[in-house]
């Protein structure tokens, strides 16, 4: 049975802070851009969705697109349902420490 834990957390950037992405001149460093394989392999690696404002999307019901397939592999994101409300454009929810199943 798995012994880590599984993180939660709530991220928030002030409208004031959004970054100007047209004028910005900075550049992203140390990325890697894997090619081959499916993001259901990608261990350690950061991994993002943004299709739906609530976490999960339609997980419990009949979704089937990333987010969903995501939260099935690994069940225990399931658990941020029950306290992570809907998202704002401004927000986004972190989870570290899920396994895949």
């Amino acid at each position: 049975m798995p012994t880590g834990t599984v993180k939660f957390e709530r991220k928030c950037i002030a409208p004031k802070d959004f970054p100007d992405w047209i004028k910005s001149t900075s550049k992203f460093k140390n990325i890697t851009v894997k090619t081959e394989g499916t993001i259901e392999e990608a261990d350690d690696c950061a991994q993002a969705d943004f299709a739906n404002a609530f976490i999960g999307g339609s997980v419990l019901s009949y979704g089937c697109v990333q987010e969903e397939i995501r939260f099935m592999i690994n069940p225990e994101c399931c658990c941020s349902r029950l306290f992570m409300e809907y998202m704002q454009d401004n927000e986004a929810i972190v989870i570290i420490g899920g396994l895949r199943n």
